[in-house]
């Protein structure tokens, strides 16, 4: 095996490692602050400055895990990128697609988590309060756009090449039609395709699970490869 090929093994493996820690620190948070627990998204401007005064500590605190799982992200977006270069043999605009397209979904969840961080930071004022609720859930529902690219990116690389297993490329599938219904949620006020329905945790469950079942597959490719140049 040539040192470039080590490299790479490393590199795949840390991404393994940061997929599972990425995922396990938003579900962690989630036992702080639970989601569903959160005000709604028709909720008054009163009604969150008293939510935000009662939960400050467990938001700055689930914030702060939401965040650092998320960042964790792009170590694995970084190592399935590379995965999906090896496996297409060459850069292909799917395997670019991936990489820009899942960045960008990070970027503005980051950004989400801003805008959360901002109004955790200190008592809001009503009006700012709902201010930055509604743009802290709007960025999350926008960022459902790059992740929809970037999972259909990798499923056609998982259906073209056939050297990735196929059901992570039908997870990716439906997780990228289950984001795609996020932006629906923020022209839907009510009912199921709204926020306050159960897509606001459907959806992030679907991308842990893809998440957490494609990073060892990434692995174990490359452990069969490294048998056969052995």
């Amino acid at each position: 095996m040539t040192a470039q090929s080590r490299t790479g093994i490393r590199r795949i493996n840390a991404g393994v490692i940061a997929s599972v820690s990425g995922v396990l620190l938003p579900v962690a948070s989630n036992l702080l602050v639970p989601i569903w627990q959160m005000p709604s998204t028709s909720a008054s401007g009163p009604e969150v400055a008293r939510f935000v005064v009662d939960q400050q500590a467990a938001l700055r605190a689930t914030l702060a895990l939401d965040t650092a799982g998320v960042t964790l992200w792009l170590i694995f977006g970084g190592a399935a990128w590379l995965r999906l270069r090896r496996v297409s043999a060459s850069d292909t605009l799917a395997t670019s697609l991936f990489g820009v397209a899942f960045s960008g979904m990070v970027l503005l969840l980051l950004a989400g988590f801003t805008s959360s961080f901002v109004l955790a930071y200190r008592t809001p004022a009503p009006a700012t309060a709902q201010l930055l609720y509604d743009l802290t859930f709007a960025l999350l529902a926008m960022s459902g756009m790059p992740a929809a690219v970037a999972l259909g990116a990798y499923a056609t690389v998982v259906f073209t090449t056939k050297r990735l297993p196929r059901p992570t490329g039908d997870l990716a599938i439906l997780t990228a039609a289950a984001h795609i219904l996020l932006l629906v949620s923020l022209v839907t006020p009510r009912g199921i395709l709204s926020l306050e329905g159960p897509l606001i945790t459907v959806v992030p469950a679907l991308l842990f699970a893809w998440i957490l079942t494609t990073a060892p597959t990434l692995r174990r490719g490359l452990s069969n490869e490294r048998c056969g140049s052995g």
